[in-house]
Formats: structure tokens, C-alpha cells, sequence
């Protein structure tokens, strides 16, 4: 089978579309997570300061466990924007070819069709 021969699917290309919204919408959760650890710095909010290694906010996982040292009543978004991650995460991998070969099964492709129907709820 052609790893590329379902591309074509209207299954895949709405699998895409899905994984294109989630990404941006991941993308912009992070970018204001950043934005509200720079402003708890800034107003030194529960003791909160910018952490001294500049890659400590690089890695989503990372920005996630700075916002809870900021703001410790967070446990549930924390758990929530985690698993977002580790879908994220999954969902990237088995995008890649090289990486996994999910989206190459009918079955694969209803796993990954899944995840995405669960980030896009």
C-alpha cells in the first residue's frame, strides 16, 4: 500500500483540519500562558518570579509546570492542558511517517480521528 494513497480521503483531510485547529488553538493556550507568567512576574503574584534558565519557557510542559508554581489552585487546568500535550504529542508522531504509522491502518486512523474528536469537544 502507498503510505500516501488515502491522501486523498475526505476522512484524512478532515483528520488534518482537525489536528490544523488543535494545533492552533495549542499554540495560542501557550502563548498565553507565557503571557500570564510574564505579568504574575512582573506583579510578583504568589511570590512568583521568571525562572533564570530563558529555556525554561520553551517547552510547553515546562510553561505548564511554571504556571502552576504561580498560580497553585490551578490543578485541574494543569491535568487538563497536560493531557492536551500528551495528545498533541501523540497526534504529531503519528503524522510523521518516519515516527509512526498510525494513519497508515483504517484503524489507526480511527484511533488518531479519536483524539482529535476529543480535543476538539
Amino acid at each position: 500500500m502507498n503510505e500516501l494513497s488515502f491522501a486523498g480521503n475526505s476522512q484524512f483531510h478532515e483528520l488534518l483540519t482537525s489536528y490544523g485547529k488543535a494545533m492552533y488553538f495549542t499554540h495560542t493556550i501557550e502563548d498565553m500562558l507565557k503571557l500570564l507568567l510574564r505579568e504574575a512576574a512582573r506583579f510578583n503574584i504568589n511570590g512568583y518570579e521568571v525562572p533564570k534558565s530563558s529555556t525554561k519557557l520553551h517547552l510547553f510542559e515546562e510553561i505548564i509546570k511554571q504556571f502552576v508554581i504561580a498560580f497553585p489552585n490551578a490543578e485541574i487546568l494543569e491535568k487538563r492542558l497536560t493531557l492536551l500535550r500528551k495528545i498533541l504529542n501523540k497526534l504529531a508522531h503519528a503524522l510523521v511517517l518516519q515516527v509512526g504509522s498510525d494513519l497508515l491502518t483504517e484503524e489507526g486512523r480511527d484511533q488518531v480521528g479519536a483524539l482529535l474528536g476529543f480535543v476538539n469537544k
